[in-house]
């Protein structure tokens, strides 16, 4: 490759890279953790990252009263890890902002409001199961996954004692989604509905603390977060997408044209090997649509031809291609649009 070739890939790579930066500020996440780094919750960061502006702090930053209920409220979502110390979130009960949980031993005790004050381990507990039942695939919680499916969400541990996921039964009115195979009364991926009556402080479901907004959770214990399968990542961005209020499928109508091009989330993201691209054009012209790995070389041209205003679909399949980050760019005449997309494998 000449001087001046190298030179235009990696300019077109920081470009790539500041546009990805751009879309993602749109929807600022903080991410709860036990320390920074954690060793366990990189995965997750790396996930998150690849999507939104993500803000770290660790639970002793949010038990310690760092960040106040208004500090919260700068976020567009909360995502707790199940690394932190249960007790950690108790200033995110009545969720100020939507809330996504893996850490499910967070609704013990009155934390987060779910269950009446307890210790006995009768509301909540980690388990060495690995199956799912999807017991509500009609939800857009269960991320399209059928009624009746088994699923496995976390495949393996880095615990000596075995545990995989986490699991809690409510004592509020709350949304199942999937439960353990082995105790169906085991919840494990379960949606809070804003407006929801929660405990309040003297441990009493009486109308005096409601929900402010959504809350998701997909138990998975910290240990596990490197085993997480595609089905578990699926679980988590559609609880992501639902507590922000946003469509869950890939399919989205428009009733008008759109006012300008747009470059959707690829779902699911991430993917292995095929994930769905959906992009939309507000006028005719020639549209190129391609990906680019970290280096900023191109590696698949999905589309490049003429195209009418409209909504579009394009499968890419990564089976080819080595696990990492990519981008996706999208340019359709003096437009273009960019964002980010994670190969597991």
């Amino acid at each position: 490759m000449s001087r001046l070739n190298k030179t235009r890939w990696i300019i077109l790579f920081f470009a790539l890279c500041l546009a990805g930066s751009l879309m993602s500020q749109d929807i600022k996440c903080l991410l709860i953790s036990e320390e920074l780094p954690h060793a366990n919750d990189v995965i997750l960061q790396n996930w998150l990252e690849a999507q939104y502006y993500v803000e770290l702090a660790t639970g002793d930053d949010v038990n310690g009263h760092f960040y106040t209920a208004d500090d919260f409220r700068q976020f567009d979502f909360i995502f707790v890890s199940e690394s932190i110390s249960s007790s950690d979130t108790r200033d995110l009960k009545g969720a100020p902002v939507p809330v996504f949980y893996t850490e499910l031993w967070s609704s013990k005790w009155d934390v987060a409001g779910w269950v009446p004050t307890n210790t006995s381990g009768t509301y909540y507990e980690n388990s060495p199961e690995q199956l799912v039942t999807i017991v509500n695939g009609d939800h857009p919680l269960a991320a399209g996954i059928p009624t009746g499916t088994e699923v496995i969400i976390a495949s393996g541990t880095n615990d000596p004692n075995g545990s995989i996921l986490t699991y809690s039964v409510p004592g509020i009115d709350y949304i199942p989604i999937g439960v353990l195979s082995a105790d169906p009364t085991r919840v494990v991926v379960m949606g809070v509905e804003k407006g929801t009556v929660l405990y309040n402080a003297e441990n009493v479901a009486d109308g005096s603390m409601v929900s402010e907004s959504r809350c998701a959770a997909v138990g998975i214990n910290a240990t596990a977060n490197d085993f997480i399968t595609d089905e578990g990542f699926q679980l988590i961005q559609a609880g992501i997408q639902w507590i922000l209020e946003e469509e869950t499928g890939i399919e989205e109508e428009f009733a008008t044209l759109p006012a300008e091009i747009g470059l959707a989330q690829n779902y699911p993201n991430p993917f292995n090997p095929e994930t769905m691209i959906s992009y939309e054009l507000n006028k005719a012209g020639h549209v190129r649509l391609a990906i680019y790995d970290n280096l900023g070389r191109e590696v698949a041209a999905l589309v490049d031809e003429e195209q009418v205003p409209g909504s579009y679909q394009v499968k890419f399949n990564g089976r080819n291609y080595p696990a990492g980050l990519y981008l996706c760019s999208l340019r359709a005449g003096s437009e273009a649009r960019t964002l980010k997309m994670m190969l597991i494998k």
